[in-house]
């Protein structure tokens, strides 16, 4: 017997899509942070800080919270409950 997968599959949001007054993203390296509601714009920026600190890599988080919001950081990683670990990338910088 056949499963009709369309009443079946669950259509998930891309995590690169957020509530823009409600979430954000948060990305860290061991150089630096960042936060921003453009996931493009924030990566741009957190690559340059990164090339002139000298950083590996950085993590990108979905943070279930407005984009001012105060919460802890610890271990490069935002202390709030929700928070989704969306990638990690590491750089290829040329020297």
């Amino acid at each position: 017997m056949a499963v009709d997968l369309k009443k079946k599959t669950v259509v998930r949001d891309e995590p690169w899509q957020i509530k823009k007054d409600a979430e954000h993203f948060f990305c860290s390296s061991s150089m630096y942070w960042n936060v921003g509601t453009d996931l493009l714009e924030l990566l741009t920026r957190q690559a340059k800080l990164d090339k002139n600190g000298g950083a590996k890599l950085c993590a990108v988080y979905k943070v279930p919270l407005p984009f001012d919001a105060d919460y802890d950081i610890n271990y490069y990683a935002p202390q709030v409950e929700g928070a989704e670990l969306i990638t990690m990338i590491e750089y290829g910088f040329k020297k």
